[in-house]
């Protein structure tokens, strides 16, 4: 654990650092710099701003956001940025202390603190950081965010209005197609099982019960009671597909098939879920309305 967050603390130290000692840069090209931690947050931000913006994306496609550790090349996006945004609700790990250190100097703004917090999901005492399953609620944070954005940069987010309403329909057709879909399946056989729980969101928008063999976080591991009480819910449902994460080596759904099966039952791999990651941008994944309509194709072939 401490290996993996060394590299945080190394790059907070060094940025407290730069702004004691008065060294903070500024851009030179008319631009405002957006960073966001993830692929999900810079895509849905690239997709409702114009020119005016740029977004840079401290996280490349497939990298796990619960295991992030920060790089040298971060300093520089850090520096640099007019506006910094982030998921929040501790997704980015220990990250958020860089977040909330930055606050001071920086424009700082968590997509999560646009939401109330009865639409939060509270499990063990943490909120569950994964809103992005559920594609209004999503729309409602990023709504929130342009909101703040354009309180910051008035004229400029003036000018995006077109490109961010049109995304913004897109994002609730995108909702209603969901809904649709995930309805199709027979209500005995709706049952999403996963590597870890990201798709709670999901399941209570859609109507689909999920289950996740690790916790909300991917730090999280399973043991041996995880896989028999799933194991004993697959055979007791006949559930017929569980799924693997993109972002998560597929040992876990390995074990749980191989707990099933040791036991007379029988369970496939539905095929591959994105989480909490994009694709590269060349893919249809590479998008976050790409992930969303891919996952739930997939969840519908399987279980249906």
């Amino acid at each position: 654990m401490n290996q993996i967050f060394s590299g945080i603390f190394i790059l907070c130290t060094f940025l407290l650092g730069l702004y004691g000692t008065g060294c903070e840069k500024h851009n030179v090209d008319g631009k405002i710099h957006i960073v966001a931690t993830t692929g999900i947050i810079g895509d849905v931000l690239q997709s409702s701003l114009d020119s005016n913006f740029v977004i840079h994306v401290l996280m490349k496609p497939g990298v796990d956001p619960h295991l992030y550790k920060a790089t040298a090349g971060d300093i520089s996006l850090l520096l640099n940025a007019d506006i910094i945004i982030y998921n929040g609700l501790h997704l980015e790990g220990k990250m958020s202390e860089v977040l909330a250190k930055l606050s001071a100097k920086k424009k700082v703004i968590a997509m999560s603190d646009h939401l109330p917090e009865h639409a939060l999901r509270l499990i063990d005492g943490a909120h569950d950081p994964h809103l992005w399953f559920d594609v209004q609620l999503w729309n409602d944070a990023l709504q929130g965010t342009l909101k703040t954005i354009a309180q910051y940069y008035p004229a400029e987010s003036q000018s995006s209005k077109e490109k961010a309403d049109e995304y913004a329909r897109k994002l609730k057709k995108l909702h209603s197609w969901t809904d649709s879909l995930i309805t199709t399946i027979p209500e005995q056989r709706r049952y999403l099982i996963t590597a870890h729980d990201a798709f709670g969101y999901f399941g209570d928008a859609y109507e689909i019960k999920v289950v996740g063999l690790q916790g909300m976080s991917t730090l999280s591991d399973f043991g041996m009671n995880d896989l028999m009480s799933i194991g004993n819910l697959i055979l007791q449902k006949k559930i017929r597909s569980i799924f693997v994460e993109m972002s998560i080596a597929p040992r876990s759904m390995e074990a749980l098939m191989l707990n099933v099966t040791s036991r007379g039952g029988s369970v496939n791999i539905g095929g591959n879920l994105y989480a909490d990651a994009l694709d590269a941008s060349n893919t249809n994944a590479g998008t976050y309305i790409g992930i969303i309509k891919h996952n739930v194709n997939t969840i519908v072939k399987a279980l249906k």
